[in-house]
């Protein structure tokens, strides 16, 4: 997104539901940052109430 199209989402709210079992870290934390430089409230749902869980790299395991 480039530095002059400002704050196209400003009062919006966007709902991220993750994997339950898991997200690479980075794709999360990269769609977060875009989404609220762009300037919507970042909601992350979920199955259940807590934490959840991000990884890095695991899915280079299975490529193997």
């Amino acid at each position: 997104m480039s530095e002059s199209s400002g704050n196209q989402l400003e009062d919006v709210t966007v709902a991220v539901f993750p994997a339950q079992e898991g997200s690479e870290e980075i794709e999360f934390t990269e769609l977060k940052d875009v989404v609220t430089d762009a300037g919507a409230t970042v909601d992350v749902v979920g199955h259940e109430t807590g934490a959840g869980l991000t990884v890095n790299n695991v899915f280079e395991e299975f490529s193997n």
